[in-house]
């Protein structure tokens, strides 16, 4: 049947094109599906820019994979990687300083460790408060998402794999293949990966009460031409709080410089962290955007069998895209129960009763 695949993958964000790319490359029929199709603005994957960093606190062992993908995003284009460095500031005891130190000592990345005297000096598109210190890490940066977006899915159709615009609405088991009904028809397949961001919950009921959505909005501000912007790192800055306020520098693909905040930051909160951590940058914005995502409990990702051939890749929590290179590979042995040991921790059954 010309609708029957060995592989279906719900949604065309990068964690799809990637899943995608790397299954088609094993040798398998690939469709990948999404309601609005590749590139589209409804996804956690538009945009043009996502932070790179390497130094990664959140857990020790994505470090080696971000190793790697960095490597796979400088093949994958010449031009999608932007290796810029990376500012990060804070607190010491903030889990962004003293996290992000640690992992650069422990894993041998090149760094500078900067007083705020010292932050001063090298990077004056920052003011920090006493009492903050800076991480600069050299090769960190940012990724052009929409391009990257955009040429891993001309690699996937180089492999064979079919795109499909439809909103699949229903997954169940047909006789022996996956059936995913959608506006457009009926798709078949062997194994099925949902990927589909916000909309895994309504696919996916076992992680309906575990997914939660989080909107920020994401913000350009022109310069005023005091300090220059166009020579910034990317950045992150933690507060007292661990609430943080990131962007990037204002060469990339719209003028001004993007900031937008994690970690339950409000508007009025990145307005205000705006005013107190950045310089020259005027108050109102050019350009505004909403930016959703589909949280996990512990802000790690979600991997894995829900039951034999119907899996997931969900719970990005705001920090996924970066990974976007190699979580292909990731997603797909996951949905093959062959997830080593040491990224066990991303296994969906940590969050799954089974019988």
């Amino acid at each position: 049947m010309k609708d029957t695949f060995d592989l279906i993958i719900v949604g065309s964000g990068i964690v799809g094109l990637s899943t995608a790319l790397f299954a088609s490359r094993t040798g398998l029929r690939v469709a990948c599906i999404d309601t609005f199709g590749i590139g589209n603005l409804a996804n956690a994957s538009s945009d043009e820019s996502r932070l790179f960093r390497l130094s990664y606190y959140e857990h020790p062992s994505y470090v080696p994979l971000l190793i790697a993908a960095a490597e796979a995003w400088k093949s994958l284009s010449p031009n999608v990687f932007v290796e810029c460095g990376g500012f990060y500031a804070g607190p010491m005891e903030s889990e962004l300083i003293d996290g992000s130190l640690k992992s650069a000592i422990q894993n041998g990345l090149e760094h500078d460790f900067l007083s705020k005297g010292e932050a001063a000096q090298r990077f004056p598109q920052f003011q920090l408060p006493d009492g903050f210190w800076a991480i600069h890490e050299k090769g960190a940066g940012y990724i052009r998402s929409n391009d990257a977006c955009v040429v891993m899915a001309r690699q996937c159709i180089e492999w064979g794999v079919t795109f499909l615009c439809g909103e699949v609405q229903h997954i169940e088991r047909h006789g022996g293949y996956w059936k995913a009904a959608h506006t457009e028809g009926l798709l078949f397949g062997n194994q099925i990966i949902v990927a589909a961001g916000m909309q895994t919950a309504a696919l996916v009921p076992a992680l309906a009460e575990i997914l939660t959505p989080e909107k920020h909005l994401v913000r350009w501000h022109v310069p005023d031409n005091s300090v220059d912007w166009n020579q910034s790192p990317g950045f992150g800055i933690m507060d007292e709080e661990n609430k943080m306020l990131y962007g990037f520098p204002a060469n990339v693909n719209m003028p001004g410089v993007k900031v937008g905040g994690h970690q339950s930051v409000n508007v009025a909160g990145q307005a205000e962290m705006s005013r107190r951590f950045l310089r020259g940058l005027g108050e109102s914005a050019c350009a505004t955007r909403a930016c959703t995502y589909d949280m996990s409990p512990d802000g790690h990702f979600i991997v894995g069998q829900i039951e034999q051939g119907f899996s997931v890749a969900c719970g990005f929590s705001g920090h996924g895209f970066k990974f976007g290179s190699v979580i292909g590979e990731i997603v797909f042995k996951a949905a093959l129960q062959t997830l080593p040991p040491d990224l066990q921790f991303l296994s969906v059954d940590r969050y799954l009763i089974r019988s």
